[in-house]
């Protein structure tokens, strides 16, 4: 996951723990920095996020075309 910060500044390698809020469930998920850059930094979760990952296919797949009348 990559994460766009313009002031925060943390290295490469440190712990981190992710909260992630969507209108059916929160998240606290421990994460390494793996990048990190001037404009951001990535994260890798330490553990799988099934339940994560199927919300977020949910969320960006498009919803169908409706035929007008």
């Amino acid at each position: 996951m990559y994460l766009s910060n313009q002031r925060l500044r943390i290295p490469k390698g440190t712990l981190v723990q992710l909260e992630i809020r969507t209108l059916e469930r929160e998240w606290d998920i421990d994460s390494l920095v793996i990048h990190a850059g001037s404009d951001g930094l990535g994260v890798m979760f330490l553990e799988p996020q099934p339940d994560l990952r199927v919300l977020c296919r949910r969320e960006t797949i498009p919803a169908p075309l409706v035929a007008g009348l």
